[in-house]
């Protein structure tokens, strides 16, 4: 458990970090940073809060305690079959915008690593 804690404060931190190498990318960051930021956290602050009131408002404490996946127990007590694999799919859209996050970024800090040496190779 305690490596699982520290993975999910690493991958925490990496956003942040990928945050910094994007800074270049965006049109007057000094304004738009900070605004985006805040949204970015308040928006997510706020779908995680009504999330885990919805599941306590569903569910009862022993089927959040006998499940690994409340959100399939969620998705299957509300809508039934397909709510199982409504969740499901937006787990997988979830990840697939994570890892475009990370290919833009890392495709973005490499072509300016390339760019700010002295090899004068862009790509």
């Amino acid at each position: 458990m305690y490596s699982l804690a520290i993975y999910s404060g690493l991958f925490a931190f990496g956003g942040w970090n990928y945050l910094n190498i994007i800074t270049d990318e965006l049109k007057n960051p000094y304004k738009n940073l900070p605004q985006a930021a805040m949204a970015g956290i308040l928006i997510s602050t706020l779908i995680y809060v009504l999330a885990n009131f919805s599941y306590f408002l569903i569910l009862t404490p022993n089927e959040i305690l006998a499940r690994d996946a409340i959100a399939l127990t969620f998705g299957r007590k509300i809508i039934g079959p397909v709510g199982n694999s409504l969740i499901s799919f937006s787990i997988a859209i979830s990840t697939l915008g994570s890892l475009n996050a990370t290919i833009f970024t890392t495709s973005s800090s490499t072509r300016k690593t390339f760019t700010i040496n002295d090899w004068n190779v862009t790509l």
